[in-house]
């Protein structure tokens, strides 16, 4: 049924499936790391989300921050290797540019 794979409906920590994405998935295993992660982000403790983002990777789930939405995505996960990307010390791929003065 639509409600055992997650396809759209409700919102967990903040994220929305994909309402097209009906892939299927353990979706309540998916919520439960969403619902960890978004407790992690609210306490700044990027270091672990980043690491349940990880954990979802590897179940094949793209998590996205802006969107705030989640899909499954067969690029992640199923086996391959170790598909994360290591952004060195600051955990991040961008650089901090001041105001001008």
């Amino acid at each position: 049924s639509r409600d055992d794979f997650g396809g759209g409906g409700r919102s967990v920590g903040g994220y929305r499936r994909d309402p097209s994405d009906t892939a299927d998935v353990d979706v309540s295993r998916v919520e439960e790391l969403l619902e960890e992660r978004a407790g992690l982000r609210a306490s700044r403790d990027y270091e672990g989300a980043d690491a349940v983002r990880d954990d979802l990777a590897k179940m094949g789930v793209a998590v996205y921050d802006r969107e705030q939405t989640w899909v499954v995505d067969q690029r992640y996960g199923g086996g391959g290797g170790d598909r994360t990307r290591d952004f060195g010390p600051t955990g991040h791929d961008y650089k901090y540019v001041g105001l001008p003065e």
